[in-house]
């Protein structure tokens, strides 16, 4: 439910992908996903996941913003611990000067 990219360059690869299972019975519908700000982009697998099937969420953090960062997800499903954080978290390194 956390990831730490640690020190990421400026404009580098601030994506993400965190993997679920569907470990009910009934197939698992993201409904919405919905970030703390702005600066992060969520997409989700749209079509229900099937039983002992995995879908994903997607975070993608605006890297062009230099320092410390830690930012939420919250997923809403139809599942039994409705809803669930995620949390992204890092630091952008300044870009050097050439």
């Amino acid at each position: 439910t956390e990831f730490d990219f640690g020190t990421i360059e400026y404009g580098g690869n601030g994506t993400y992908e965190f993997e679920f299972k569907n470990t009910g019975k009934d197939p698992l519908i993201v409904s919405h996903v919905g970030t703390s700000c702005g600066c992060t982009v969520p997409d989700w697998t749209k079509e229900p996941v099937n039983k002992n099937k995995s879908g994903k969420i997607r975070a993608t953090y605006d890297t062009k913003r230099i320092g410390p960062f830690t930012k939420t997800l919250t997923v809403t499903s139809n599942a039994k611990n409705n809803p669930v954080t995620l949390t992204i978290k890092g630091t952008v390194k300044a870009p050097e000067n050439k």
